[in-house]
């Protein structure tokens, strides 16, 4: 019979092949429709007597990546989810129960659904390269094709919970280790061999791998902790997790049938809710980034050069030197590289304590460098990367020394976190190889990276930074040219609007508490500390030159500046830092002039909040990026906002739009210009429009 998404081959000597190839796909999927295929290939496999030993592998690179997560995020109704999934454990079921033995082959990707598949099977083999993993609570969700049954199973509870609640994938090695693969493979033959070691029953009965302390620990005391943790890490703002502990609580000690009942139940609550949208969202945005820059271009980037070696330069420096490439680098004077060292060794420190990398493997890895205090050694740089301090006049006086001694086609970029690009490039002569590359620190951190071209900038240079980025496994979002581009514009709305809420009456310890409650990673005046005061005061004063009264510095912001607070850097600023300690520094008091005023919670978080989303839709309005989602993408990536609110447009959807602008028109009352409403917003609302199409 022939099959649209399987492929099923009979042996004479009892072996069948069942091999998944999703059509007009680079992956495997299981898709509703493809799982349906799959149910009447298992039903004709179990009615045949002749089969002793099913593989089950793949036709593509990955063996199989998940399910399809649009079908699921398409499905708003539990009751439909639920009938869905039941089919879906009746076919599992099935597999699981095979009379002939049966083999999962494992290759590359085994993801989610992929790898609850491969937990039906009775024996698993990985090739070396092969990566598996439970992803589901990263999208709002928990395993929903009896993968909490099956992996608490095989793997006891702590390693199940550990998979499942981290989302972490695990390589071959650790799988083999665990118990979660049976045999690794890396070739043909050794493939063969075990097969054929099935085929004439010498494999020996499995025995568990779960660690005998594992055994003997009370689960109870396991769930117990595992919940305070994940609590304490979260503040149960991510429902999924919480749940996927429940589910495996509950399922001790139960048989097949009931503990998937019990998944069942958790997976319709967390698959329906809006959290689990807003994840999925990200993800698919995710998704649709990663093909947005797709090129048919090759990197033609090997050696390159950084200008400056300070806190972004030594982080760009050890980022671009972590994956192997040659770098030349400009020191202001030599007396920098003992402290240029300690920095990238105290970034590769982490490396070595995971055993990733040897002293051996770094210091192979720093013979890649050289260094100088001028500007010679650029002549075989492809890429020089400018990473010195935020003046206008100390970038260009730099520009013009990189090109005097690097050659015409050597491409230059601009690290500048708020100076408009086509400003720097009025001096540069060869403008087509002239663009800004904008790390975020810190740089080890974090995954964004924003591509700035000018007006001039060629294609080819474009697409050369866009395979760097990917090459040095950053994210590379494009962006249109403007004063901050687009994280830092944004971001500067919110946090302004933070420090006229401390002239007015807020506290910095209740404005950060709101701030974090809301999902925020840290509150404004925390983050103004760690970036530095000095550095946030100065970048907002070059993007008021641009924005004028909407980004004008609030005058407490210049008087801390005065009074040298500059934050973690000196010890003090919003806080107090002593050691791992910080507390809020009282000093801040004799700044304030409302002390004797109050703010609402409510009334702060959306002061905040909806000034950075009126800045997001003006710069949605302008197209510095052309979608919504790239935006939310981005600046979930570039600032930590809280993931299970979508982003920030969708975040205004789900509050609708009509009282995202209500709301704004009230605040006018406090600052007219501040708070002038964009007019993409505004027409939205009033159209009844969303920036979604959910």
């Amino acid at each position: 019979m022939s099959w649209t998404y399987f492929k099923l081959k009979h042996n004479d000597n009892g072996l069948s092949e069942l091999v998944f190839d999703y059509p007009k796909s680079s992956i495997n999927k299981l898709s509703f429709e493809a799982l349906e295929e799959l149910k009447l290939v298992i039903d004709e496999i179990d009615k045949s007597s002749d089969i002793k030993v099913l593989t089950f592998s793949s036709a593509k690179k990955d063996f199989i990546v998940g399910a399809d997560v649009k079908e699921i995020k398409g499905i708003s109704n539990k009751e439909e989810i639920k009938s869905l999934l039941e089919q879906i454990h009746i076919l599992f079921a099935k597999i699981e129960d095979l009379k002939c033995k049966s083999i999962a082959i494992l290759d590359g990707f085994v993801l989610g659904g992929g790898l609850e598949i491969a937990l039906c099977f009775d024996y698993r083999i990985a090739s070396s390269n092969t990566t598996l993993g439970f992803p589901e609570t990263k999208l709002g969700i928990i395993p929903g094709f009896g993968g909490t049954y099956r992996a608490n199973k095989l793997l006891g509870l702590q390693q199940a919970l550990t998979m499942i609640l981290t989302a972490k994938n695990v390589d071959s090695k650790k799988a083999y280790r665990t118990g979660l693969v049976d045999k690794i493979y890396s070739s043909e033959k050794i493939k063969k061999e075990f097969i054929d070691e099935v085929l004439a029953n010498k494999i020996k009965t499995k025995t568990s791998k779960i660690p005998l302390i594992q055994k003997l620990t009370p689960s109870v005391i396991v769930i117990k902790k595992t919940r305070e943790n994940i609590l304490k890490k979260t503040k149960n703002q991510y429902p999924a997790l919480i749940s996927a502990i429940d589910v495996l609580a509950k399922i001790q000690n139960k048989d097949r049938d009931k503990a998937i009942e019990i998944e069942t139940e958790y997976f319709c609550d967390v698959a329906t809710s809006d959290i689990s949208k807003n994840l999925i969202e990200i993800f698919l945005s995710s998704q649709e980034l990663k093909t947005k820059y797709t090129s048919k271009a090759k990197l033609t980037i090997e050696n390159t050069a950084v200008i400056g070696s300070g806190i972004m330069g030594s982080g760009i420096i050890w980022l671009i030197n972590r994956n192997d490439f040659y770098i030349r680098v400009k020191l202001l004077a030599y007396k920098e590289l003992e402290n240029l060292h300690k920095n990238i060794k105290k970034l590769y420190a982490f490396y070595v304590k995971t055993r990733k990398l040897s002293l051996k493997d770094i210091s192979f890895k720093m013979d890649r460098l050289s260094y100088s205090d001028k500007y010679d050694g650029l002549q075989k740089s492809d890429l020089v990367i400018e990473a010195i301090f935020e003046d206008i006049n100390i970038k260009q006086e730099s520009f013009e020394q990189i090109e005097l001694n690097s050659s015409k086609s050597t491409i230059i970029a601009s690290n500048t976190s708020s100076i408009s690009i086509n400003k720097l490039a009025t001096t540069i002569k060869n403008k087509k190889n002239f663009l800004g590359i904008h790390f975020f620190n810190p740089v080890q951190r974090m995954p964004l990276v924003e591509i700035i071209p000018t007006k001039d900038t060629s294609k080819k240079s474009i697409e050369q930074a866009v395979l760097f980025v990917q090459k040095i496994n950053k994210t590379p979002v494009i962006v249109k040219d403007c004063a901050g581009f687009l994280i830092n514009r944004l971001l500067m709305s919110f946090l302004v609007e933070a420090i006229f809420l401390l002239e007015e009456g807020g506290s910095v310890e209740q404005i950060d508490k709101v701030l974090l409650k809301f999902g925020m990673p840290m509150g404004a005046f925390r983050l103004l500390d760690e970036v530095g005061i000095d550095i946030g005061y100065h970048v907002v004063n070059i993007l008021a030159e641009d924005y004028g009264e909407r980004m004008k510095a609030p005058k407490i912001i210049k008087e801390i500046f005065d009074a040298k607070l500059l934050g973690k850097k000196s010890k003090k600023g919003f806080y107090v830092y002593n050691g791992k300690e910080e507390s809020y520094n009282q000093e801040i008091d004799k700044f304030l002039k409302n002390k004797d005023k109050s703010l609402s919670d409510k009334y702060i978080e959306e002061r905040a909040v909806f000034a950075l989303i009126n800045e997001a839709s003006k710069a949605l309005e302008e197209e510095v990026v052309d979608k919504a989602n790239i935006l939310d993408f981005a600046f979930i990536l570039g600032t930590g906002f809280p993931p299970f609110r979508g982003g920030v447009l969708r975040y205004a959807d789900s509050l609708g739009l009509d009282y995202v602008v209500g709301k704004l028109k009230e605040f006018q009352g406090v600052n007219k210009q501040r708070f002038e409403v964009s007019k993409l917003l505004e027409d939205m609302a009033k159209d009844k429009k969303r920036f979604y199409d959910y």
